[in-house]
């Protein structure tokens, strides 16, 4: 794993190299002069929303999280900011983890056991990355339909993206259509042709328990469920006002329509290189084909804009262990 890590960190940081020389080194210069750095730490600052909704859907699909745990006024206000704490300093670790970005979710479970029993923090923490992925896969299709109707780009480009909006409505039929037994004797049988194979195993099972949390809570809180998937999404799309001022400082005017569909295909570009540590590279180039080939709009400052991502970015992983540091002296 550690030479896996070590060569792709390499073709990452070639490929980032390659691309700010394409860029220009004095250019980028330029922008940093350009932007200055009290805007830099402001763009920080855009973040908030984004991360208020995930903590608030978070929080709506906690069980047994009693208000009366909070002493004093303004419990409910206590209780969100606890959430929203707890998601920044899950968000820090998961930026620390350059491949899957995982390990926030063990920190999320030890969070919340200070509070609730171990079993309903690690249910919250398996229903919450459900709907994190469910909310994910609806920007991924919303982003899919929106841009061949928006936008006017080639008709390649309509059907892959016309297509990739059908593969993503099919990955998320298990969730929501199939009833928990039949999804039980599908994974029976696979079990059964892989008897030798504990790690298979070991992965169905942890698949029909997801599977089967998220039916059991659906049951009850259906309403909760839907919102906290609504949330989700919205946070993906607002997200966008990060490159919308970063732009907007740089003198390249984008919509605030285009800076969220450019951050959704963000995301989706770095799920897609995943496998690069913090998707060196991979982020910046498709960024630039995503601006010039798809949005076909100006891609100015482009690096920059990313480069600035990457440094709001830390700003809330320096954030997260300052919080974490701070829990831990307590």
């Amino acid at each position: 794993m550690k030479i896996t890590s070590f060569v792709f960190s390499i073709l990452g940081l070639l490929g980032l190299t390659y691309i700010i020389n394409d860029y220009g080194v004095s250019k980028l210069h330029q922008d940093i002069l350009l932007i200055g750095f009290f805007n830099l730490v402001l763009l920080s600052f855009t973040f908030i929303p984004t991360l208020i909704c995930y903590s608030l859907s978070w929080e709506l699909v906690t069980e047994g999280f009693s208000l009366t745990l909070f002493k004093g006024k303004f419990c409910r206000m206590k209780r969100t900011l606890f959430f929203i704490k707890s998601m920044t300093i899950s968000i820090a670790w998961n930026n620390l983890t350059p491949f899957f970005k995982v390990a926030g979710e063990p920190v999320k479970a030890v969070l919340l056991s200070s509070y609730i029993p171990v079993r309903l923090s690690i249910k919250s923490t398996i229903l919450y990355n459900i709907i994190h992925i469910i909310g994910t896969i609806l920007s991924f299709v919303i982003l899919s339909i929106l841009i061949p109707v928006v936008f006017n780009i080639p008709s390649l480009y309509k059907v892959i993206f016309l297509s990739a909006s059908i593969i993503c409505i099919l990955s998320l039929l298990p969730f929501f259509f199939f009833p928990l037994e039949t999804t039980r004797k599908w994974g029976n049988a696979v079990i059964k042709k892989f008897p030798s194979s504990k790690k298979i195993k070991k992965i169905i099972l942890k698949i029909l328990f997801s599977i089967s949390q998220l039916t059991y809570f659906y049951k009850k809180n259906a309403l909760r469920i839907f919102l906290a998937i609504f949330l989700e999404v919205i946070a993906r799309f607002i997200e966008g006002i990060t490159f919308y001022f970063t732009f907007k400082l740089l003198g390249n005017h984008i919509s605030i329509f285009t800076a969220a569909i450019l951050d959704v295909g963000r995301t989706l570009i770095d799920t897609i290189f995943f496998f690069i540590p913090y998707q060196i590279g991979g982020r910046e180039s498709g960024v630039k084909f995503l601006m010039q080939n798809i949005l076909l709009i100006d891609s100015k400052g482009y690096l920059f804009a990313v480069l600035a991502y990457r440094l709001v970015e830390i700003f809330w992983v320096i954030v997260g262990y300052i919080f974490w540091v701070a829990r831990s002296l307590k």
